[in-house]
């Protein structure tokens, strides 16, 4: 019988692992200086551009504007320095979410079939070492990858098709194409990260953790990385669908009634869009972790079975043998039932998502105030088709 010892990835006895810990470390998400320095700066000059404009009420800008204009083109552009604030903690979770599935040991090459922390002493421990710097190798070059891609001149096309976007809105300074280029180079790197969260269920072989206490068998890191893409793309969903919602609560003769309707048609468009990007960029990365999940929680669930069978055994012996059987032998059985029935209810309910119902309460609330303007928008549309 071959007899096991822990080994710990994240510890020294396992050749490469001080690389991939250096390669996290010093994991650039943005490795433009200039690029880096704007994300930092742009949405506290936005900031501070606003406090000037309230504070001079927007007459020195030269610019005619009713209040609900005015507000309008405030919380546009609050949308956008949140929106850059919420990509700074972004650049800074996408290593930190690949170095916790790292360490978490639940990664495995795809040949494998058991899990990095359990290593085979004797006859095939070589191999079985070799395994594990192979699937560190891989690892490393996953990560060297994930940094060029999001850095990958192609960034440049997105930034130009975000910074060509101003003009479908009556834009009013210069500066709004630099926040839109700067928004849409960050937005890349947003679609990147969400491709290489797809690619890690693809890549690598993933071994879920029983009874972890995030209940999504240690993945959640990434479900909250793909919330947090979601997060972002809600921030504008609530800028236009507070929008919609506003034509339902202002008076029918004031400027908040006539610029929300005025701008209801093409606020639904966005707003639709952007509700549907949300919903995509929270499930479809995670898609090639659930399936995985999926076949992990099926082969648990048919050891479960395996453990059913046996506590039906040893009840049947229980009920069978109960005159026969000592005091001794009796508890012992019983101790063993129960020891088999506790294993069994603490996984009977496995995770198949990484996520657990906190991220999806948080996704939830999130999509609250877009989605009422969504469907009061088209319940009006409903009742004046029907007339």
């Amino acid at each position: 019988m071959e007899s096991f010892k822990v080994l710990s990835v994240a510890g020294k006895d396992v050749d490469g692992e001080k690389s991939v810990k250096n390669a996290l470390e010093d994991f650039k998400a943005v490795e433009n200086p200039i690029q880096s320095f704007l994300l930092l700066l742009l949405p506290w000059l936005i900031l501070l551009f606003l406090i000037f404009f309230i504070l001079f009420k927007f007459e020195a800008f030269k610019i005619e504007w009713t209040v609900a204009g005015v507000l309008m083109y405030i919380s546009g552009m609050l949308a956008a320095a949140f929106s850059l604030f919420a990509f700074q903690v972004l650049m800074k979770m996408i290593p930190e979410t690949f170095g916790k599935i790292w360490c978490r040991n639940i990664l495995l090459e795809a040949p494998f079939s058991y899990p990095l922390q359990i290593i085979a002493v004797g006859k095939d421990s070589e191999v079985a070492a070799l395994e594990i710097r192979q699937t560190e190798a891989r690892f490393l070059q996953f990560i060297q990858k994930l940094q060029k891609k999001l850095n990958s001149p192609y960034q440049w096309v997105m930034g130009l098709f975000f910074t060509l976007m101003v003009y479908t809105w009556d834009w009013v300074y210069k500066f709004e194409f630099l926040i839109a280029l700067i928004i849409g180079l960050m937005a890349w790197r947003a679609v990147i990260a969400s491709i290489y969260v797809w690619k890690l269920g693809t890549e690598f072989h993933l071994e879920p953790l029983l009874g972890h206490a995030d209940r999504s068998g240690g993945l959640s890191p990434l479900g909250n990385l793909c919330l947090w893409n979601a997060f972002i793309i809600t921030i504008p969903e609530i800028h236009l669908g507070g929008w919609i919602l506003l034509s339902f609560f202002a008076e029918k003769d004031s400027s908040f009634f006539e610029i929300s309707r005025a701008y209801a048609p093409l606020y639904l468009l966005l707003l639709f869009m952007f509700m549907v990007f949300a919903l995509v960029t929270f499930f479809l990365p995670l898609w090639t972790v659930h399936r995985v999940m999926l076949e992990w929680s099926n082969r648990k669930l048919a050891q479960l079975d395996q453990l059913e069978h046996c506590i039906h055994h040893l009840e049947s012996r229980l009920l069978n043998e109960a005159e026969k059987l000592d005091q001794k032998e009796f508890e012992r059985i019983q101790k063993e039932v129960e020891m088999m029935q506790q294993i069994y209810e603490r996984n009977k309910n496995l995770p198949v998502w990484p996520f657990n119902m906190t991220i999806k309460l948080k996704l939830l609330v999130s999509q609250i105030i877009p989605y009422m303007g969504f469907i009061s928008q088209v319940v009006s549309l409903i009742k004046k088709i029907s007339g």
